[in-house]
């Protein structure tokens, strides 16, 4: 069992991200798990991130407040 409790989180860079903050709980640097990565971003009001393409499949869970995803000309609001 690996844990990574969210005040020893340490924040990460993500290229096309704007106005949040991004913490890795595990996989990558943050764990010895190698299948699967799992991060934790806080975005601000206003704040976002362009489409990418990635050979890693991506899951969002809104925690709180509601989130905009725009993607293939169709748009839904997460909250």
């Amino acid at each position: 069992m690996q844990i990574t409790r969210s005040a020893a989180a340490r924040p990460y860079a993500t290229r096309g991200h704007h106005e949040m903050v991004a913490l890795q709980l595990q996989g990558e640097a943050a764990t010895d798990t190698e299948t699967v990565t799992v991060g934790l971003s806080h975005f601000l009001p206003g704040g976002g991130a362009s489409l990418s393409h990635s050979p890693r499949e991506r899951v969002y869970v809104v925690v709180a407040g509601e989130m905009t995803v725009v993607a293939g000309g169709e748009e839904a609001t997460l909250a």
